[in-house]
């Protein structure tokens, strides 16, 4: 990756005016080293840098990405995990470590999880977003690399930087108890050797969040009835209506009018979690310039993520109307269930570097790299259930909580009524390692100097994973009067939550009861061995067809030119990357006993072109293009033969498999950009846009095609992903200023502000089925879609993300109000079902941070994260029309810290 560390301030460097006063320091440095480094680049990036204390003051890497523009973040319980790139899926991103691949922790994907990674992992974080050849072709949305920090950024030959934070969640009151929350980091950094060629770097940290997020659902869909009333009596005759496909989308059957219909919820769920997250870990450097010609680094790291997860439930499920009084409201029969999952999830990430470079007197450099990446998941859950299986329930759809009220409080809150309905213990683990070597050769390839460049490199990267999933399951013995059906949920109970609004608005309320897992826990593991009490079932079948291996090769081969004038510059070329895979699996087979062992191997190879260039109108106005082809490959488990079933007992042979011929997506990027540079390069305004066509878009359909599946070509019922003919066209703008107010009067000439956005505009096509008819393979057997729909943004993206910060900086104060807005993105598609599309409603945040330098190595902070006490908000519907589906209510944080450099 480009570095232009020379031409930044040092991190523990104070750049001065006249006099002694300091004027950049905080969020004006950060600004500072990201406005230089874009300049710098050779392609179209966006960065975030470290302070003046060689901070990131985030949380993990997550969190500190979603200032740089054009990034949103997607989050698990309020924890920032995945980013999102200009507002596209984070499946189209790849990540980096000073360039190097890191490891990842996702179970059938190839996403990197933000929350293993610490924000003291970097110094600076790059967003590349127009590619160049000797860029990795793994990336359509963008390449996040993290720059790691080294003993010689800093001038003085020892560095000492502590940091510790303690406070507290607003939802910290629940069933479990809590803890405070916190994290601490340390980095130190040390010179050594006669002439100070060697450095060494050690940084740590640990962060500990413990929190409750009280959740509703109200089921992923409306079933619609129709409705006939006797005029005499006053009954009414209800009568489900099923949906057909045609040209025009999918209607209700018989030609009934919609707004005729009668929609009726489908469920309604509380949920209290507790969560309880712990990370650490540790790098080590060691670097050696004995020359400003040579250099070598060596470095080790080691991340771990450990989330204690139980979540309380309160569900009603299966209903069926009994009376419909209005569009929102009626009466239904349905089951009542209470159920606690006890979860735990650990995501470890560890590897290593060994960099070596030397630059020739002629100006040429030669690179060496070689890695190794490694990633352990590890992943036990449970769940228990109590059921009543009869209730009758009054619902009002017509508020934002749906209210479902029992109509007999009496055996709703007779704990007696439910009973042990199973027990079940699943758990899952995943192993992947990666090794990477890496050689380039080239002269003035970045164009520092005027005239010719050039660079050629290789790559080879061997990766290997294995996933394994256990599930075993519990349920009552009909044997004897030791079956825990007679035990019921009045044995286990818990406190009462007060968390879940929903919970407060039936008829009696604070009804969300906990089941207590210590006491379930204790019986479970006295019984679990006794057959009268327990039937034991080992689940063999999802045990075997789940597990897979995967192993995967890539070559990559590159060359480029580029060429500095006076005013331009221009860097182009091309890139060849080799991709082949094994796999293997189980499945099983009609008339077969057992599981039958299956395998599958394929592979493609691919020419990716790019050429960018700028022209630089005046000394501070820049231009650019660039035009770039990149990939996104598939998921692990899309092409290992995972859960592959053949059945041949019908009139035609049923098959569900995964596909190894599956292409990957080809996206061809266009970027165009306006960078303005000014107040000596504080301060930028710039303007982009952009366009993909993104090409053999992945989905999982049922189609009849002719296959060989043992007997002779036939017609197989295939169950399958497969690749779109049509493809995926995003445009989008982007925008970026930041300006310093040193304009104004004393003190206010502190204050700074910066904007950001990014909107898209995406055109695609979602089959409005997975099996009618008119899906059509074309010859190279793509999918044509016919009937489709076009949702209104992509899967797992927002349509926008706008970033705005104050910031101050003067003197020993400091401070930084920040507001983020993501909109509206696309959670689920449910391909027989559009009305279920499930989508994200736009998401607001602010957050607030506070610093007072107590002396010249001391400074004392203050934060409030989510300050407006926002969460999550679902609505599903072709429109979102249809009541909301899920409110999460996050809650507000508050943190005090200190922060030791020397």
């Amino acid at each position: 990756m480009p570095a232009a560390a020379q031409e930044l301030p040092a991190d523990d460097a104070e750049a001065k005016g006249d006099g002694s006063e300091i004027i950049v320091s905080g969020a004006r440095l950060q600004n500072q080293k990201a406005i230089t480094e874009k300049k710098a680049s050779v392609r179209i990036i966006d960065a975030v840098a470290s302070d003046e204390i060689g901070s990131l003051p985030d949380d993990n890497a997550g969190e500190a990405l979603q200032r740089i523009p054009g990034i949103s973040i997607q989050t698990d319980q309020a924890e920032a995990r995945f980013a999102s790139v200009r507002a596209l899926n984070p499946n189209l991103n790849f990540t980096t470590v000073d360039g190097n691949i890191i490891a990842s922790p996702d179970r059938g994907g190839r996403q990197i999880f933000l929350d293993v990674l610490p924000s003291s992992l970097a110094k600076r974080i790059e967003v590349v977003k127009s590619f160049t050849p000797d860029l990795d072709g793994e990336a359509i949305g963008g390449h996040i690399n993290f720059v790691s920090r080294s003993a010689f950024d800093y001038k003085d030959d020892t560095f000492v930087k502590a940091y510790a934070r303690i406070g507290a969640y607003e939802n910290n009151k629940g069933f479990n108890g809590s803890s405070p929350s916190g994290k601490a980091d340390v980095v130190l950094a040390h010179k050594f050797g006669a002439d100070k060629q060697w450095g060494i770097l050690l940084a740590a940290d640990y962060y500990l969040r413990d929190s409750y997020i009280p959740q509703i659902e109200n089921g992923s869909r409306y079933r619609y009835y129709s409705r006939a009333v006797n005029t005499t009596t006053g009954a009414q005759t209800l009568t489900q209506v099923p949906f057909t496909f045609t040209e025009a989308g999918r209607v209700p059957a018989g030609g009934q009018n919609i707004k005729d219909l009668f929609p009726v919820p489908d469920e309604r769920r509380w949920f209290d979690y507790h969560n309880n997250r712990q990370r650490y870990g540790a790098s080590l450097k060691l670097d050696f310039q004995p020359t400003d010609s040579f250099s070598a680094s060596l470095k080790g790291y080691y991340h771990t993520a450990r989330d204690e997860e139980v979540r309380q439930a309160s569900i009603a499920s299966n209903p069926v109307p009994t009376l419909i009084t209005s569009q929102t409201t009626g009466t239904v029969r349905a089951q009542h269930r209470f159920e606690v999952g006890q979860f735990h999830f650990e995501r470890s990430l560890w590897g290593g570097q060994f960099i070596l470079e030397n630059k020739f007197d002629n100006g040429q450099v030669l690179s060496f790299n070689t890695t190794y990446s490694g990633t352990y998941f590890n992943n036990p859950e449970s769940f228990t259930e109590f059921r009543n299986p009869d209730l009758t329930f009054d619902y009002d759809t017509t508020n934002r909580i749906q209210t479902w009220n029992p109509q007999s409080p009496a055996s709703y809150f007779n704990y007696e009524n439910y009973t042990t309905r199973k027990y079940e213990l699943n758990t899952r683990s995943l192993r992947e390692d990666i090794f990477e070597g890496r050689i380039d050769f080239g002269r003035n390839w970045e164009g520092k100097d005027q005239g010719l460049g050039y660079r050629l490199g290789g790559k080879a990267r061997w990766r290997a994973r294995s996933f394994e999933q256990d599930r075993d399951l519990w349920n009552p013995a009909v044997t004897s009067n030791k079956n825990p059906a007679f035990v019921s949920l009045r044995r286990f109970l818990g406190p009462v939550s007060n968390n879940v609004p929903g919970a407060r608005n039936v008829a009696t309320p604070d009804t969300m009861i906990t089941i207590d897992t210590a006491a379930f826990n204790s019986f479970f593991a006295s019984t679990k061995d006794d057959r009268a009490v327990w039937t034991f079932d080992p689940q063999t079948n999802v045990d075997e067809v789940s597990d897979y291996s995967f192993d995967e090769w890539n070559l990559a081969g590159y060359g480029l030119l580029s060429f500095r004038g006076e005013r331009f510059f221009i860097i182009g070329g091309a890139r060849y990357e080799r991709t082949e895979f094994e796999a293997t699996g189980r499945g099983t087979r009609t008339g077969i006993t057992g599981f039958i062992d299956t395998a599958s191997k394929g592979g493609y190879g691919r020419l990716l072109p790019s050429i960018n260039a700028s022209y630089d109108v005046v000394d501070n106005v820049r231009l650019r293009a660039a035009y770039s082809r990149s990939l996104g490959r598939p998921r692990f488990d899309d092409l290992a033969p995972r859960g592959e079933t053949i059945d041949t007992r019908g009139t035609i042979p049923i098959v569900s498999r995964s596909n190894p011929d599956l292409k990957p997506r080809q996206s061809d990027n266009f970027d165009f950009s306006a960078e303005w540079y000014f107040d000596g390069g504080e301060g930028i305004l710039s303007v982009g846009a952009f366009y993909k066509n993104i090409k053999n878009e992945f989905f999982t359909v049922r189609k009849t095609q002719t296959l060989d599946i043992g007997s002779g070509s036939q017609d197989v019922l295939v169950t399958q992903p497969i690749n779109l003919s049509t493809p995926v066209k995003i445009k989008g703008i982007e925008f970026n200023f930041v300006k310093n107010l040193n304009f104004l009067p004393a003190p206010l000439d502190g204050f700074g502000v910066s904007f950001n956005g990014t909107l898209i505009d995406p055109e695609w096509q979602v089959p409005n089925t997975t099996t009618t008819a008119s899906l059509d393979l074309d010859k190279d057997g793509l999918l044509d879609v016919q009937p489709y729909r076009s949702p209104r943004t992509l899967r797992n993206s927002a349509n926008y993300v706008i970033n705005a910060s104050l910031f101050y900086d003067k003197g020993p104060v400091s401070g930084r109000i920040a507001y983020t807005r993501t909109g509206i993105q696309l959670d689920g598609i449910t391909l027989n079902e559009p009305e279920r599309d499930n989508y994200w409603l736009p998401m607001d945040r602010v957050d607030l941070q506070l610093g007072f330098k107590l002396s010249k190595d001391l400074k004392l902070g203050f934060e409030v994260q989510n300050l407006t006490n926002s969460g999550r908000r679902e609505n599903i519907g072709l429109r979102q029309e249809l009541v909301q589906t899920a409110i999460a209510d996050f809650g507000r944080a508050y943190f005090i810290s200190i922060t030791f450099k020397n």
